[in-house]
């Protein structure tokens, strides 16, 4: 299945549930170039259509958009993953190399398992939160839901990468060479692991309790 974006009316229910985890995730995120003119290139970023779950689904996707003058750029990014008993949503910032590294909770206040997936989205990208610097760009931010998909996790050690396209011509599929990447997982693993040391919230109640289900962070 493929992600999809969060509707804030009929997705209410999903959104309304609390967050049974919170761990780290990885997705590839496809942008595609064309040479606009005298050598200028001009890249799109296509929202969530861009996010794939996993390598073989965006070089499919890369195939499907293909025109002569194009070029692809898949990224992997680090991602954090909110568990629900209704499945996943998978926050996701582009701002910075360190992805959610420039995020501070309001006063201090970093809990996200126990409380409702909508305040947990809106403390991430930034409505409820501050973040260090300028204020985080709504396209920068996206959130997507995976239902019962199982993402890709973050290997502790194996650093992320970036994979270019490379053309052939028009009979034979894209070549892809395999390059570092600049995203650091820093951000992510510090939200993870605050989880870790913070009792949950009662959905029910304005308490606390404790055993919150919290995935472990990498690196």
């Amino acid at each position: 299945m493929n992600p999809r974006s969060i509707n804030w009316i009929t997705d209410a229910e999903l959104l309304d549930a609390p967050v049974t985890g919170v761990g780290t995730a990885k997705i590839y995120l496809l942008v595609k170039g064309r040479n606009a003119w005298h050598a200028t290139w001009i890249t799109r970023f296509r929202a969530t259509n861009a996010i794939h779950l996993t390598l073989a689904s965006a070089k499919l996707d890369a195939e499907n958009q293909r025109v002569q003058g194009s070029t692809f750029t898949i990224r992997e990014v680090p991602a954090i993953r909110l568990q629900t008993e209704g499945g996943s949503v998978l926050a996701i910032e582009f701002h910075s190399n360190n992805c959610f590294g420039k995020y501070r909770p309001v006063d201090g206040d970093d809990l996200l398992v126990g409380r409702p997936l909508r305040f947990a989205i809106r403390q991430l990208n930034g409505l409820y939160s501050a973040w260090t610097g300028p204020r985080i760009s709504e396209h920068s931010f996206q959130q997507v839901y995976i239902a019962d998909a199982e993402p890709e996790s973050l290997s502790p050690r194996k650093p992320l990468a970036n994979y270019a396209s490379a053309s052939y011509g028009g009979n034979y599929g894209l070549g892809w060479s395999r390059y570092k990447s600049d995203y650091s997982r820093r951000g992510i693993n510090r939200i993870v692991r605050a989880q870790a040391r913070r009792p949950a919230m009662d959905a029910g109640t304005s308490g606390l309790r404790g055993g919150a289900a919290v995935l472990m962070a990498t690196g």
